[in-house]
């Protein structure tokens, strides 16, 4: 039996894993789970095990038997080569969405890593979507401002004005914190403000990347200006615990 607790970021948004469960739309959201990474790795001489795909198909598993989505939303970078589409993409992704799709509904959002993916969702019958729009929750990347998006025509002005809270990944966000002799570093979700907006940034649901250090490093994309202004909840052994705010963190650890 699982003893893992979901955490609530906000009213009806639960942190569970690495995962993030709507409550209200019944809608199950993971990030930038970078599918090929152990096969780049190994071309480049870093020996990785065949793991990654067992570990998202039983934490997906896991997630889907708790919560019973009624969707499951994998918000961008699904593959991890840049420029072409490597073998263990082709194997695993097509395995993981077909395993998923007997499961409940499936829906993928593209990201940066993800300029290659359409002939892989072809085979299982998907499309790529720039992003998704679940009741006044916004799902994106988060690898391309809002105003980007609309000019693009992926968003319009309209759809944004009804939108309350917005939920991204692309940040991979971590916290590394010392005691002066040890260093632990860990996944984590924030939550703040996009301007009027709550934010809400998701970790990387591959098991392979811990993140970028929100304490003492910048946002990679263009979505978010800094981390200042959002508050940290830190995901240990699948539990997720109230941090506190990025500042307060940072003072603390410097």
């Amino acid at each position: 039996m699982c003893t893992r607790t979901p955490a609530e970021l906000l009213p009806g948004f639960l942190a569970d894993g690495s995962a993030l469960f709507l409550e209200e739309s019944r809608s199950l959201v993971v990030s930038d789970l970078h599918i090929g990474y152990e096969e780049e790795s190994r071309e480049e001489g870093v020996l990785l095990l065949n793991e990654q795909r067992a570990y998202l198909q039983a934490e997906l598993r896991r997630l889907i038997e708790r919560h019973n989505p009624s969707c499951v939303i994998i918000n961008g970078d699904v593959k991890h080569a840049f420029g072409r589409i490597s073998e263990q993409e082709w194997s695993d992704v097509t395995g993981l969405i077909s395993a998923l799709k007997k499961m409940t509904t499936v829906r993928i959002i593209g990201g940066n890593h993800d300029t290659l993916l359409a002939p892989i969702l072809r085979r299982v019958g998907l499309a790529l979507e720039p992003a998704a729009i679940i009741g006044d929750t916004l799902v994106v990347h988060g690898d391309a401002t809002l105003e980007e998006l609309v000019e693009k025509k992926a968003l319009r002005h309209e759809q944004l004005a009804g939108v309350h809270t917005i939920v991204c990944g692309h940040e991979h966000p971590a916290l590394r914190l010392s005691d002066g002799v040890r260093v632990e570093s860990l996944k984590c979700f924030l939550v703040g403000k996009l301007g009027e907006k709550t934010c809400i940034v998701t970790p990387a649901f591959t098991p392979h990347a811990s993140g970028i250090d929100v304490l003492r490093e910048e946002p990679l994309g263009p979505l978010l200006s800094s981390f200042d202004g959002f508050t940290a909840f830190g995901v240990i052994e699948g539990s997720c615990i109230k941090f506190g705010p990025v500042e307060q963190l940072r003072a603390l650890q410097t």
